[in-house]
C-alpha cells in the first residue's frame, strides 16, 4: 500500500467518524428538547389547593390547572369542592368545579350511598369562567 493511499482511507475515516459524531449529537438534541418541554409545561401550570383559590384567582376559560381537592360524585359526575355537605348521601359544597372525563377508577376513593368521596390530584382544562357562587366546568386533562 502506498502513502497516498492510506492518506485517503485516513480522511475517509475521519470525515465517517464526524458525520457519525454529529448524527449523535443531533439525535441527543432532540430527545433533550423534548424534555425541555416537558419541564416547561409542568412549570406552567399552576397548582391549586382549594378551589376557593381557584376562585380567588380566576383564572379565564382555556386555562389548564392542577387542583388538589376533595371529590364527590354527583349523579356519576365528579365534582372538586373544598368539603361535603353533611347530607345523606353527602353532596358536594359551592362553589364546586364539575370536571368531565376524570377517571374515577385511577383514584383512592370509598364509595357510600352509591356517592364516591375521596381526594383527588388533577389536571384539568377549565372550560367555562369561573363561578364563585356555584359551578365551574372542566375537563379531564391527565393525572400529574
Amino acid at each position: 500500500m502506498n502513502n497516498r493511499t492510506t492518506a485517503t482511507r485516513l480522511r475517509l475515516l475521519a470525515t465517517f467518524i464526524a458525520a457519525l459524531i454529529a448524527a449523535i449529537c443531533l439525535l441527543l438534541a432532540g430527545c433533550a428538547g423534548g424534555t425541555d418541554k416537558q419541564q416547561t409545561e409542568q412549570q406552567t401550570i399552576q397548582t391549586y389547593t382549594s378551589v376557593a383559590a381557584i376562585i380567588k384567582a380566576n383564572p379565564k376559560a382555556g386555562t389548564t390547572v392542577r387542583i388538589k381537592s376533595t371529590l364527590v360524585t354527583k349523579d356519576g359526575t365528579p365534582y372538586l369542592c373544598d368539603y361535603t355537605l353533611e347530607s345523606d348521601p353527602p353532596q358536594p359544597s359551592s362553589p364546586n368545579i364539575a370536571v368531565a372525563g376524570l377517571p374515577l377508577d385511577k383514584l383512592s376513593l370509598r364509595e357510600s350511598k352509591g356517592v364516591k368521596i375521596g381526594d383527588a390530584d388533577a389536571i384539568v382544562k377549565l372550560t367555562s369562567a369561573i363561578d364563585p357562587d356555584g359551578t365551574t366546568k372542566a375537563e379531564f386533562v391527565r393525572l400529574p
